[in-house]
């Protein structure tokens, strides 16, 4: 049977399919102890060169009694050798979030502390030069408020900062939401939002740039009267000028009550806008996972509620794929961390992963960022057990698949309950944010790192259960697999879905015909396995 295509492609020949599972140490004569993974970002392109990666963690100095914050930058797992750590010598240094400003820098947002009270600081590291290229404090002069960092976006060159800061109405300390822009040398603007005869509270989580080119923000609110906090929606320009506040509430199948929620996180991609948030049920139990769609308008376009044991605490997007990672609570019998994939064009969950190699622990949570790299598809999580004895961190190196030796597999339910959105007050005025200069010192720490688990291409079954061929080719290609295809599916690069054909075959010749350019390749097997490949078209 020969299934005629519209379009051409071809598979990159060094497509790489390994997975593993590695242990960092700090040096057996460091005094340091890991604390949390703050963040991560990535720099990089469609292509065949891995990406640069780069991580934060905050760690404790137990020889000074203070926090420092270190810095990591690898392209592969064995490039973690040593990494680059930032302290003061009078305070703890934090950092909230990191964002890559190049293929070898990274801006930081976060708290300095010492014993006259917690300041926010930006700064930016170049790992070319392993300098700080200049680090900042922020403060408010005209009225002292400590200024929690948050998030932090680019857009254009314009740095702008997510913060949170607590003003008293009515006698009652009041969450408040703060933006400002900043372009590497002065702040261009800055907002506080609902800070005038405020009637709610609203907790900032994460800033992205929305499809109509303004800022949006989520979080959770709790408005007058409420015990609760709510998922939060809201919407500025660039200008810092308010638009739209929304509170989103998520019901039981019944609808009899509704939902109470932790952070919240934004994924936007093309016309859509994703907002994902976990249910609080107790103190420490998970609930339902909820993804909801708006467009451009914050309309609500449609949602999905999924019952899994995960603890959500990392969130990050290839355009095709939703990853989302946090430990399987030990609640439900679980030890180690949960990693799921979702596909971001109709919600199924199409790998669900739980590793358990050097991630035993006993805690409540962990603590991890994920990043994904465009060059080699592929997703790095980095983690932090907290409830461990020993010190160390666990980098999880995952194909698309993610199905390999080095975890199992998880189950799920999804479902569709109710869900109400409901619009807010929103205004803001003009705060007077002033920048200093602040003096941090770097050193250098000595990483070692130690295989717990690894599956090479030789070994992973899915991977080697399929060919495509020939490559390049601007003619005909050939799917020969071990087991019946049964159905496949070709995406540009901006994950819009151009074809799906079904088979019944384990072989294939397709008929080509489109223009030259990248596209990807989701090809799912009789056996159940679904194999992603990057295509590229010869001119």
């Amino acid at each position: 049977m020969n299934l005629k295509f519209t379009f051409a492609f071809v598979v990159c020949s060094n497509f790489i399919q390994s997975q593993s599972l590695v242990k960092i140490n700090a040096d057996s004569n460091s005094a340091i102890q890991f604390l949390e993974i703050a963040g991560s970002s990535s720099f990089g392109s469609l292509g065949a060169a891995p990406s640069s990666k780069m991580y934060t963690v905050n760690v404790l100095n137990k020889q000074s009694n203070l926090t420092e914050a270190l810095l990591l930058n690898f392209h592969n797992a064995g490039d973690i050798k040593s990494g680059q750590l930032i302290s003061q010598k009078s305070g703890s240094v934090q950092i909230i979030k990191t964002l890559a400003s190049g293929s070898d820098e990274v801006f930081f947002i976060g708290n300095f502390l010492n014993g006259s009270g917690n300041y926010l600081f930006v700064g930016l590291y170049s790992f070319k030069i392993k300098a700080l290229k200049y680090v900042k404090i922020i403060s408010d002069i005209a009225d002292p408020k400590v200024l929690n960092p948050v998030d932090v976006i680019n857009i254009r060159g314009i740095y702008y900062l997510l913060l949170e800061t607590e003003i008293s109405y009515l006698g009652v300390q009041n969450n408040k939401m703060v933006l400002m822009a900043f372009d590497g040398s002065q702040i261009l603007w800055s907002r506080i939002y609902n800070g005038v005869a405020p009637i709610h509270a609203e907790s900032p989580n994460s800033l992205a740039l929305g499809p109509n080119d303004n800022l949006l923000i989520s979080g959770t609110v709790r408005t007058a009267g409420d015990n609760f906090f709510r998922m939060m929606l809201a919407e500025v320009n660039t200008d810092g000028e308010p638009v739209a506040l929304k509170m989103v509430e998520l019901f039981s199948a019944d609808g009899l009550y509704n939902h109470r929620y932790g952070k919240t996180f934004l994924k936007p991609k093309g016309a859509n806008i994703f907002m994902f948030s976990q249910s609080v049920v107790g103190r420490s139990e998970p609930g339902p996972v909820l993804i909801s769609w708006f467009d451009a308008s914050l309309t609500l376009r449609t949602w999905r509620n999924y019952t899994a044991p995960i603890r959500i605490e990392a969130i990050n997007s290839d355009g095709f794929y939703f990853y989302i990672g946090g430990q399987a609570p030990v609640e439900n019998g679980f030890m180690g961390y949960a990693l799921m994939k979702i596909n971001s064009s109709n919600a199924i969950v199409e790998q669900y992963k739980y590793f358990k190699e050097g991630l035993q622990n006993s805690s409540i949570a962990t603590s991890s960022a994920i990043n994904y790299d465009r060059g080699n598809d592929k997703t790095w999580t980095l983690v932090q057990p907290n409830g461990s004895l020993e010190n160390y961190l666990v980098l999880l190196e995952n194909n698309g698949l993610i199905d390999s030796d080095c975890s199992e597999d998880l189950t799920y339910t999804v479902a569709k309950d109710p869900i109400k959105i409901t619009d807010l007050v929103f205004n803001s005025k003009a705060i007077n944010l002033q920048l200093a200069d602040f003096d941090c010192s770097l050193n250098e720490l000595n990483l070692v790192q130690t295989d717990l688990c690894r599956v090479t291409n030789t070994s992973n079954d899915a991977t080697n259960s399929i060919s495509i061929y020939p490559n390049p080719s601007s003619g005909n290609v050939s799917i020969a697999a071990k087991h019946n295809i049964e159905l496949v599916k070709l995406f540009d690069l901006s994950g819009r879905l151009l074809k799906e054909f079904k088979s019944t075959h384990a072989e294939e010749n397709l008929e080509l015909g489109l223009k030259s350019g990248v596209y990807f390749l989701n090809i799912k097997l009789a056996n159940s396995k679904q194999i992603v490949q990057k295509l590229v078209i010869a001119p």
